[in-house]
Order: C-alpha cells, then structure tokens, then sequence
C-alpha cells in the first residue's frame, strides 16, 4: 500500500481510488497523508485548487518519493523525474513539462516493454480499469481513460458556441 495511505481505513482506499477516477488526479505516493486527508474531506471538484495551493507540499512530496527508488533500471527515469521537479520548482515550467513527458515516455517503455508508443496506448486503451490486476496499473489507466475521454469529448462542437464568439466555451 502505498505510504500517503497507511493511515486510511479501507472505506478510505475506495473513496481516494473514486477520487483519482473522478478528478484524474493520481494521487499515489504523492502528495503526504495530510493533503490526501484534505482532498477527501473536501469536493472532488476542489482537489486541483487543493493540489495547485499546496504545490510547494507537493513537489517536496514528489522529491522524496523518487529518493526512494531504489532500481538500478529506473535510474535514469528517476534523475529525469527529479530534475523536472526542481525545475519547475524554479519556476521554469514548460522544460519541467518537457523532461517530465520525456520521462513518461521512457517509463512506458519499460513497463508495457514495447518500443513504440502508440501500442502502449492502445494497450492502455483496451484495458478496462476495472480488471486490471495491479492496483498501480488500474490506477494509472484510469487515469489514462479519462484523460483520453476528456480529449476526445473536447473535439466535438460544443451547441450554440463558436470559435469566433471570443467567449470561453461552456464545460460540460
């Protein structure tokens, strides 16, 4: 079990599994105990603005997770990781979101152990949260699912809205 959810009871564990589902927040290892406690105490709706003002928390959580990898093959994926923390902790945010999506690439690599990219996503894709059997792998492709549905949902025309209105679209 993860160390940020030692304290939770099970009932716990289900709502913060729900939460991730809901919110595509994945919040395994990362952050503390404390901020997982307040993202469950809170709506669901909240836990970026939650996330995003506790961010400083957050990233030292981030740093200490990947001190504690300790595999000689993710070596290089964990330096990656850590140093697109510090950056963005320096506030130079587009290289901590490029070395991170670098970072992403590789570690998919390893762990679906295909070379190209587009087989992971497809499968990640045909894989059905619900019967993964890993509690990390069903975690990460719940994420996956609702980011993709969320990107997939966005190209579709929204009624009565236009481009050319110059207003923000309505969300769903």
């Amino acid at each position: 079990m993860p160390r940020n959810w030692a304290e939770l009871e099970t009932g716990d564990v289900f709502k913060v599994i729900d939460l991730v589902r809901i919110t595509g927040c994945c919040i395994v290892w990362v952050p503390r105990a404390e901020i997982v406690r307040e993202l469950l105490d809170a709506e669901a709706e909240d836990a970026n603005s939650i996330l995003m003002n506790r961010i400083d928390d957050v990233l030292v959580d981030c740093l200490a997770a990947l001190n504690e990898v300790t595999s000689p093959e993710l070596q290089p994926e964990t330096e990656g990781a850590a140093d697109a923390v510090r950056a963005y902790q320096d506030g130079h945010t587009r290289p901590a979101q490029a070395m991170a999506s670098s970072v992403f690439t590789s570690t998919a690599h390893l762990w679906f152990q295909m070379h190209e990219l587009w087989r992971v996503r497809a499968a990640m894709s045909n894989q059905d949260p619900e019967d993964a059997a890993i509690s990390h792998l069903r975690l990460c492709t719940i994420s996956y699912r609702r980011r993709t549905r969320r990107c997939r949902s966005s190209i579709r025309p929204v009624p009565g809205w236009a481009l050319s209105t110059g207003t923000t679209p309505p969300i769903a």
